[in-house]
């Protein structure tokens, strides 16, 4: 999976980027919001916690989408590749 940076453009009063990103996938499927937090976590070398995936939408009839990213100066995110943790109910 390939990226480019389509805008880029910094939000200093929320304290983050704003991408929108040109994602190629050729021979395969839409990518999913666990994979490209995990490529751009490894791109840019920072915490998957600071990578928040808006949305990503596939064009139609081409092995390509477009992303909406933001890059936060924070860990704000969860970490999509790590398994959630199951909440007990109380009383259990």
């Amino acid at each position: 999976m390939k990226f480019t940076i389509v805008n880029e453009k910094d939000n200093p009063h929320m304290k983050r980027k704003q991408l929108v990103l040109a994602v190629d996938h050729v021979g395969g499927a839409t990518p999913s919001m666990t994979g490209l937090q995990t490529v751009l976590s490894n791109e840019f070398s920072i915490e998957p916690e600071r990578i928040e995936i808006k949305s990503i939408y596939s064009l139609k009839g081409l092995s390509q989408s477009k992303a909406s990213v933001f890059i936060w100066e924070e860990n704000k995110v969860e970490n999509l590749s790590k398994p959630k943790e199951e909440s007990k109910k109380e009383g259990e």
